[in-house]
């Protein structure tokens, strides 16, 4: 398994034409993994790795004086992120979410958490920041996670924040707990230390932001799967279970490269992205939420909106896109870079029966 100090560095360095992953930069940085300090998977925070995680979606465009106005009315953050093109995937959190009003201020920095909730897989939080001084266009908040790990397992997860003028922001984090408790009541301390900016890391407003509360878990069913794997040019994916709740469906997936393919193709990392449709023709949109693991095999999970009640099956086509280390020519002391192995493409698709 690559060492955490090592991918950063790779990561760091990686170099990609502006107009063409604009969305991806964008989007890989909201969905930025969020690892124990002590924990040795990916990276506790991806600065820059947002390059290497390629998704279907592009970036929000909504106009946003409205929400502006309205952002002290506490529940409509994850409004602000339902009805647009990419149709995200909080349409019923606002119903089932706990209202928290929990406001700290650091450094000239104030972070509200406004609502947050907990369905046994994923705690999802929403937020708002006012600041004395712009902090960019997506800042990004960078915390210890170590305390939850200490009591329940691990955590990884996608940040999305939104610029609303000069000094304030909306976001919401999706943490997703990759394994040990999911108690019925989840006690959750979270402690954010800076806040940088996609588009100067180094500038980071350091900090203290911390908060403590209690939630209540909502009610779920898990979906067991066997045979429902899919496999091609190396790689091989195999879909384990899914959890529905009132307020999103997850799946789970098992990912593996071959270690043959691994070695003479020379890879650095692998990424899994999933489509997903049902036999009605509807189509969901899928937020990967990170991985756990070895370099060529790791467990993976994708989450999404209840799926239409009308619906007989569904359709999930994984997606991968591959990366390698470029020539030693290209190598300098800051580190070493990356570059894509092949475009990404996609493997037969997984069909599965709902009733």
């Amino acid at each position: 398994m690559m060492k955490e100090k090592y991918l950063q560095e790779i990561f760091e360095q990686i170099e990609v034409p502006k107009e063409d992953v604009r969305h991806s930069i964008r989007q890989g940085i909201q969905r930025a993994e969020i690892k124990g300090k002590k924990k040795n998977h990916l990276l506790r925070v991806l600065p820059v790795a947002a390059v290497l995680l390629v998704t279907t979606v592009i970036t929000l465009g909504f106009s946003f004086p409205s929400f502006a106005e309205k952002l002290p009315i506490i529940g409509n953050i994850f409004k602000m992120f339902e009805d647009n093109d990419r149709k995200y995937i909080f349409e019923e959190y606002d119903s089932y979410s706990t209202k928290l009003d929990l406001t700290k201020e650091s450094n000239g920095v104030r972070i509200t958490l406004t609502e947050a909730v907990y369905d046994g897989e994923n705690i999802t939080i929403a937020y708002m920041i006012d600041s004395e001084h712009d902090l960019g266009d997506e800042p990004i908040i960078e915390w210890d996670p170590n305390h939850f790990d200490d009591l329940y397992g691990e955590l990884s997860g996608t940040q999305l924040t939104k610029k609303l003028d000069e000094h304030k922001y909306a976001g919401i984090f999706m943490l997703n707990i990759l394994n040990g408790n999911r108690p019925d009541s989840i006690e959750f301390t979270w402690e954010g230390t800076s806040i940088f900016s996609l588009e100067d890391r180094k500038n980071q407003t350091k900090g203290s932001w911390s908060f403590n509360f209690t939630l209540d878990k909502v009610e779920s069913n898990i979906r067991q799967f066997e045979n429902s794997a899919t496999k091609g040019e190396g790689m091989e994916v195999d879909l384990k279970n899914m959890t529905t709740t009132p307020i999103s469906t997850s799946f789970y997936f098992n990912q593996k490269v071959d270690r043959k393919v691994w070695k003479e193709e020379k890879l650095s990392a692998v990424f899994f992205d999933y489509e997903m449709s049902d036999n009605l023709g509807n189509v969901y949109t899928m937020v990967t939420n990170g991985s756990f693991g070895s370099d060529i095999e790791k467990s993976g999970r994708a989450m999404t909106t209840e799926i239409d009640e009308e619906a007989t099956s569904i359709i999930i086509t994984p997606i991968v896109t591959v990366y390698k280390e470029k020539s030693e020519q290209s190598q300098d002391e800051n580190g070493v870079e990356v570059e894509l192995a092949k475009s990404p493409f996609k493997l037969e698709p997984i069909e599965i029966p709902l009733h």
